[in-house]
């Protein structure tokens, strides 16, 4: 699974980020882009690439203890 680092957006931001997501949508361009659903907008801090599922509760259980230093 790909796994990442990451902080939620405040509703305000994530719905002027959907707006412009939407405008930008409608112009022309790459046919390989993809937008993202507001949803699942975030602020990737740090990616980590492909991991083991088991690896997931680890990194899980590590990260609030590495937040909180």
């Amino acid at each position: 699974m790909r796994a990442f680092v990451a902080l939620p957006l405040a509703d305000l931001l994530r719905a002027e980020l959907a707006a412009a997501i939407e405008r930008m949508g409608a112009q022309p361009c790459e046919p390989r882009v993809g937008w993202v659903q507001s949803a699942n907008l975030h602020l990737t801090l740090r990616f980590l690439g492909e991991i083991q599922a088991a690896d997931r509760t680890r990194l899980q259980a590590a990260l609030p203890v590495a937040l909180s230093r």
